[in-house]
């Protein structure tokens, strides 16, 4: 995630080995969803999402993407 603290656009790359269904969401320190920034089919190959995050008080979240395969969990610093 970039950049990170964030201020303002802030980019999620996300690398897939395979087309798939995923979830990436945004979580607060207690595992609540705060946003969710994409839910579908996420193409093979590098992708990015992105966020504003003058939208979100500042402070630490969690950025976690799911899949069939899995979950990845990153942290994020908004300013």
């Amino acid at each position: 995630i970039f950049p990170n603290p964030a201020r303002a656009i802030t980019c999620i790359p996300v690398q897939s080995e395979r087309r798939e269904e995923a979830r990436i969401e945004m979580l607060d320190l207690l595992g609540r969803t705060v946003h969710v920034i994409h839910e579908g089919a996420i193409p093979a190959g590098e992708s990015s999402y992105f966020i504003q995050a003058l939208h979100f008080q500042p402070g630490s979240y969690l950025v976690r993407l799911s899949t069939e395969h899995g979950q990845q969990i990153q942290k994020l610093i908004i300013r």
